[in-house]
């Protein structure tokens, strides 16, 4: 190795510790300072109606609208927060199967879903305004009295826990959700694989472009949406046939990116479809938290080339095309061993943790 070389690679490894710092740094700022943040929300933007503060109203829920995706666009990059589940597609996406509702109230966001154990859970308000935050707190925990149930607050963040405990002291109990835990990767890590770290993933394209010579990534088009869809398809069709577990959550996932591939240019969607031997091979599917963070919400494969590592290629290239963001949320693992191994071998920058509140009778 000659001395340039060993240069180069001692650069490469602190820039890419520069990047993790940064990243769990920016984490760490959610948990520390989400107390003290009082800017206002929508600075600059028309403004949104959310209620008079400190009049006791009835939460006005619905299902989430694509016209309130500018308004999230206002709300979210104001707390600073970059989890998946704040992604607007996340919201109207998977509306059907976890009968997500929204609404407005004291310059909050707030959002409930139905678990998968049956719970009404129900996510910490989203403002940029601790006052605000505290209202809608309390907006949420009448209506949980009014149902005789007590307020269960899923998807916390270390930082709204934290937040929590100061404004009601001892009225929760907490336990952390592992399977929630959210993986935030560094764009560039994941578009470039970089250095010994990511050698089984490069070697794992190289097979795949010996076995496939002149595969091809394009970006998600009107030209390439079908094709996106019939990979989905065909994914469905084998995992059925394959007699795997919740077929009902199965058909649920196609439906969700169905309708993704149908309002593809309204919730901003960027994609990448992979061609192999003349046809469409694999497919993903991201969108926006917010401007330096991207969601990646799908990535699918047809089993015949999942077997050669079509889900490396597809996910390198959709990295690629996602140059306007420094990181990458992967979303969670749901608790399956599986899912960690292969969100972990992408060695994430920094993980958000979650957790579950309940109220205390």
């Amino acid at each position: 190795m000659t001395e340039s070389h060993r240069l180069s690679g001692v650069w490469m490894r602190g820039l890419r510790r520069y990047r993790t710092v940064e990243m769990k740094a920016m984490i760490q700022r959610q948990q520390t300072e989400q107390e003290t943040r009082g800017k206002t929300t929508g600075a600059g933007h028309e403004p949104v109606e959310y209620g008079t503060p400190g009049v006791p109203c009835p939460i006005s829920w619905h299902a989430p609208r694509l016209e309130e995706r500018d308004t999230m666009r206002v709300l979210v990059p104001a707390t600073g927060i970059v989890g998946c589940d704040l992604a607007f597609a996340t919201l109207f996406l998977w509306q059907a199967r976890y009968e997500t509702k929204i609404a407005f109230a004291d310059g909050c966001l707030l959002r409930r879903w139905r678990g998968t154990d049956g719970t009404l859970l129900v996510a910490y308000p989203c403002g940029s305004d601790l006052p605000g935050r505290a209202r809608a707190l309390s907006r949420l925990a009448d209506e949980a009295a009014g149902r005789s149930e007590p307020l269960v607050l899923g998807r916390l963040t270390a930082g709204e826990l934290a937040e929590l405990s100061s404004l009601r002291p001892g009225a929760f109990a907490a336990i952390p959700t592992p399977e929630d835990d959210d993986y935030v990767y560094a764009r560039s890590d994941l578009a470039e694989l970089p250095g010994h770290r990511f050698v089984r993933k490069r070697n794992a394209i190289s097979q795949f472009s010996r076995r496939h010579p002149g595969f091809q990534v394009l970006p998600l088009d009107a030209a390439t949406a079908a094709d996106a869809l019939s990979v989905a398809r065909g994914w469905l069709d084998a995992a059925l046939a394959e007699g795997q577990n919740d077929a009902e959550g199965l058909r649920f996932e196609f439906a969700a990116i169905t309708l993704a591939l149908e309002n593809r240019d309204a919730l901003g969607l960027v994609g990448a479809v992979l061609y192999a031997e003349g046809r469409p091979a694999a497919m993903a599917l991201a969108s926006p938290v917010n401007d330096e963070t991207a969601d990646v919400h799908f990535e699918k494969a047809l089993p015949e080339f999942a077997r050669d590592h079509a889900y490396a290629v597809v996910n390198q290239g959709l990295a690629a095309m996602l140059t306007p963001f420094a990181w990458l949320n992967r979303e969670e693992d749901m608790g399956d061993e599986g899912l960690r191994k292969a969100k972990l071998s992408y060695r994430p920058a920094a993980m958000i943790r979650r957790f579950r509140a309940t109220q205390m009778p």
